[in-house]
């Protein structure tokens, strides 16, 4: 009860302050902030219900579309975010984030989701909600590497929402060791608190108008040691996620 307490204060900070931070900036603007506000609120009630529901991580639920739905709304605003801080496409900047995300996919695909999925003793529907659940994370997590890699103020404020949605996709990975019994679900509780608690911080920051500043100077992508060390290491995909899948 206390940890559903602290989990819930953690949430009803991280949704007052993007609250606050939007009607701030107001506009297109304050779409991000909204955004941030509206997954907490969703992430904190399936957090709620699917307590209630069940002790195994991603045993499907009611709980699921408030968890499917927060990811939306996260994606949403990262998405936003990457439209408001540069006016061009970049399209270099969308192949290096697809590449780092391909490389983490894949990797992780060898390493846990492939032991996941061809369990047998793990019921089919949990093993497709983890997937489910996998699919969504990394989409989010090759939303923020295309932030990353883009244009834009570096603010503290970056820095923390940054940091909170790698916590996103950290608790994601810790449900899914737990669904395979790698780890228990304190981990995630702890990553819970990390995700509502840096997204507060970042949205109070005082940097917080830079967050979805357009950039002032927008260079042309030209091939760049950074994009030929990613081409390298995504050829090199294939050959580790046979050996680290390798029994």
């Amino acid at each position: 009860p206390l940890v559903t307490v602290g989990l819930g204060m953690c949430a009803g900070i991280g949704f007052i302050a993007p609250i606050s931070a939007g009607r701030e900036v107001g506009g297109r603007k304050a779409f991000p902030w909204y955004g941030f506000a509206l997954s907490a609120v969703l992430f904190n009630l399936g957090q709620l219900i699917g307590d209630t529901a069940s002790d195994i991580p991603h045993s499907p639920s009611a709980a699921d579309v408030f968890f499917v739905a927060g990811y939306i709304a996260l994606n949403l605003s990262a998405l936003q975010l990457i439209r408001l801080r540069s006016h061009s496409r970049r399209r270099a900047d969308v192949v290096d984030a697809m590449t780092v995300a391909l490389i983490v996919g894949v990797v992780l695909w060898a390493t846990v989701m492939g032991d996941l999925v061809t369990n047998p003793s793990i019921p089919e529907s949990i093993r497709a909600t983890s997937t489910a659940y996998f699919f969504l994370a990394l989409t989010l997590f090759a939303l923020t590497t295309r932030l990353a890699v883009g244009p834009g103020a570096r603010s503290p404020s970056y820095y923390l929402i940054a940091a909170s949605v790698a916590f996103v996709f950290l608790a994601e990975l810790f449900h899914i060791l737990n669904a395979v019994g790698v780890f228990r679900n304190d981990f995630a509780t702890a990553t819970a608190a990390g995700i509502y608690s840096l997204a507060a911080a970042g949205s109070l920051h005082s940097s917080r108008r830079q967050l979805t500043e357009p950039a002032e100077d927008e260079l042309a992508a030209t091939p760049t040691r950074r994009r030929l060390l990613l081409l390298g290491a995504a050829l090199l995909v294939g050959p580790i996620a046979i050996v680290l899948g390798a029994d």
